[in-house]
């Protein structure tokens, strides 16, 4: 049997060539214990028929250290008797965190396995872009849906919100409508029957104006009327109801409320449910919410809420981070973030203008989980167990504010037969 700490780190940190075979054998023993990749797609078909309700799934994005924080996470969980938690990943986020898709669903399964879990675990590919109106097309769009299938993942949400016009009729929607349906059919085409692929869909941009009624219906309009005959439709939907990624800074780096619309939320739930039976919304850009914000989301109908940037900011901000790695990170985010954004060399004050150093560093600092991975391994044992304790006691109180505290029976009656060959 693989000492899974010493795999989890040996898998982080090994060369590419060695990865897939080392991501297999973690896969393969968690599977053997009884801990698998599975579909959420039963449970939110019981929430979109009534059968269920009152809660909402949280999906946790770990850029990084990911064994140490699924561990914490599959802590809270355990402790908390709790229903489905999702672990997800964006290709952004796995290219930027030099963290591919393979590694990612390993650590989060040998995390598991190291805490004492056994049973289904839910993984999901977070805002797969769709830059162009061809879908095929888009660059690398297929490619990442590929490899996010044959590692574990079976829930894929499509992000062709840039393709979104101005208009605030069918016009403004089509685009993006269109090729969301075309998209969902060639991700549906890359799955085998049995693996009951979960496919999400966004109307418009996370972090832009606010999704109005007309937009949501026009979007579904538009998305169904392009559907492929036969082709099963998306399972679940985004909109933009007052939240951003990376929340609201202030110009001293210090975290604002964000004017959450929960009337709004409540309306296009509402919607979403009773004309196109769906389970509700989905809310990005959620974890710097206050947790009397996040309590409401059962109640007004959301039924996957995204949280990153928080789990990000307990590590980063953490009194144990080392005061000199920290130094070097924001000596050199400046420079990263004109890099992603404009290219090889491009200069360090690149937007600064726009912001202050305080915000450039917060807003830019996910950039540094790839930059800073072998730092950040190489964290001594207690500082990572503090990294883990914090986190655990975070998410125990977002799990209990999204009501999942005690749900753990509505993981029962998922057989790894359900999950394919992940």
């Amino acid at each position: 049997m693989l000492d899974l700490d010493d795999e989890a780190r040996a898998l982080a940190l090994c060369a590419d060539d060695e990865r897939p075979a080392r991501a297999a054998a973690l896969r393969a023993q968690a599977r053997a214990a009884g801990v698998y990749p599975a579909s959420i797609g039963p449970i939110y078909r019981a929430l979109a028929e009534g059968r269920e309700r009152g809660f909402t799934v949280p999906a946790f994005n770990l850029r990084g250290l990911t064994y140490d924080l699924a561990r914490a996470i599959w802590q809270a969980a355990l402790g908390l008797d709790a229903g489905p938690i999702i672990f997800e990943l964006a290709p952004s986020e796995a290219e930027t965190g030099r963290q591919p898709f393979d590694e990612f669903v390993a650590l989060a399964l040998a995390a598991a396995l190291r805490e004492g879990y056994r049973g289904p675990a839910f993984f999901q590919g977070d805002h797969f872009r769709i830059a162009t109106a061809d879908p095929a097309g888009s660059p690398g769009f297929l490619d990442r849906c590929r490899e996010a299938l044959a590692a574990g993942m079976r829930q894929i949400d499509l992000d062709a919100g840039s393709l979104t016009g101005p208009d605030d009729g069918p016009e403004g929607q089509a685009t993006s409508a269109r090729t969301s349906a075309v998209a969902t059919g060639l991700v549906r085409a890359l799955a085998t029957a049995d693996l009951d692929l979960v496919i999400g869909a966004e109307v418009g941009e996370i972090g832009g104006r606010n999704t109005t009624p007309r937009q949501l219906q026009s979007f579904m309009e538009g998305y169904l009327a392009a559907l492929a005959p036969g082709t099963r439709g998306m399972d679940k939907i985004s909109v933009q109801t007052g939240t951003a990624h990376g929340g609201i800074v202030s110009a001293s780096g210090s975290l604002e409320r964000m004017p959450l619309d929960l009337e709004l939320v409540a309306r296009l739930s509402t919607l979403a449910r009773a004309s196109y039976g769906l389970p509700g919304l989905v809310q990005h850009g959620a974890s710097t919410l206050a947790v009397e914000q996040l309590g409401a989301l059962p109640g007004a109908g959301v039924c996957e809420v995204h949280l990153a940037t928080q789990i990000q900011n307990l590590v980063f901000d953490h009194p144990a981070f080392p005061a000199a790695l920290r130094a070097q990170m924001i000596e050199r985010v400046p420079l990263m973030v004109a890099e992603a954004e404009h290219g090889p060399g491009a200069g360090s004050a690149a937007g600064s203008e726009q912001s202050s150093p305080a915000q450039r560093f917060y807003q830019g600092r996910w950039l540094c989980w790839g930059a800073f991975k072998a730092d950040l391994w190489g964290l001594p044992e207690a500082t990572r167990s503090a990294f883990r304790e914090a986190l655990a006691d975070w998410a125990r109180e977002i799990m209990q504010a999204l009501q999942i505290a005690g749900r753990r029976a509505l993981l029962d009656g998922f057989p790894a037969a359900r999950v394919g060959r992940g």
